[in-house]
């Protein structure tokens, strides 16, 4: 039984086929990453103040 061996040539048209069929990470990349929605949810939400002091200690038995 005789095997087909992989020319250099061939091997170049399928390397060259497989980078123009898969798409770059650049093509999705974002121009600006300060925009992406979780930083500018955070930017909203950074300057709130919250007071976390109580007014009265509860004491409770967990029974």
């Amino acid at each position: 039984m005789r095997t087909a061996a992989a020319t250099p040539g061939s091997a170049i048209g399928v390397l060259a086929t497989f980078l123009m069929l898969t798409p770059s990470a650049s093509c999705f990349a974002q121009a600006d990453p300060a925009s992406e929605p979780a930083v500018l949810a955070v930017g909203k939400v950074l300057p709130a103040v919250v007071n976390i002091n109580t007014e009265r200690v509860v004491r409770r038995t967990v029974r």
